[in-house]
């Protein structure tokens, strides 16, 4: 009995001397700590394409012969000026919040034709659940503040991802200097 003890303490300090402390935290939107309820933030409904437009899809990629799409961008016209609830918080900070959403759909992906986020800002992109979150997003023209793969590697040490370079890494675009663009996935 004494050995099966000593066995366990012993292989549960080999454990906990490979544990690592992760002392690096990832910033939260303000949104998390003032949650509005669903009702109180603008909703934009986003129709599904139709089952014709659908097969008018497939048919095309077959006449084609080339490989089937798994979306299709739905246009919209949001901005901050004719959408979202916008919100002062207690400190003055302002908060603006729009939900988009779909029947049926089984995915979503914001794809914006103009994207800028003012000096000082952040952006943040999140699940209604707020299980999935992606961001912060900033403004910046100092590469010092550019998130690099290697500063990816640095924030996120033993977790698991994939980083797919965007068509436009380390070139100009938008009037911006050439920068690192990329994105990642976590496997859930």
């Amino acid at each position: 009995m004494k050995k099966t003890i000593s066995t366990i303490a012993l292989v549960l300090v080999v454990l906990l001397g490979f544990a690592q402390s992760n002392t690096k935290t990832i910033p939260l939107p303000p949104s998390f700590t003032h949650k509005a309820t669903s009702e109180e933030i603008d909703h934009i409904y986003v129709n599904p394409p139709s089952a014709e437009f659908i097969a008018e899809e497939i048919a095309e990629t077959e006449k084609n012969g080339t490989f089937y799409k798994i979306a299709t961008l739905i246009p919209v016209n949001t901005t901050v000026k004719n959408s979202g609830t916008w919100e002062t918080l207690d400190n003055g900070q302002l908060i603006w919040r729009l939900r988009f959403s779909s029947e049926g759909a089984k995915a979503a992906a914001l794809y914006f034709d103009k994207f800028d986020i003012p000096s000082g800002a952040s952006v943040y992109f999140y699940t209604s659940d707020r299980k999935i979150v992606d961001g912060p997003y900033y403004h910046s023209d100092n590469p010092d503040d550019w998130i690099t793969p290697e500063k990816l590697d640095e924030l996120l040490p033993d977790v698991a991802y994939i980083l797919v370079f965007s068509r436009n890494h380390m070139k100009p675009k938008g009037g911006k200097a050439a920068r690192p663009r990329f994105h990642v996935y976590f496997p859930i």
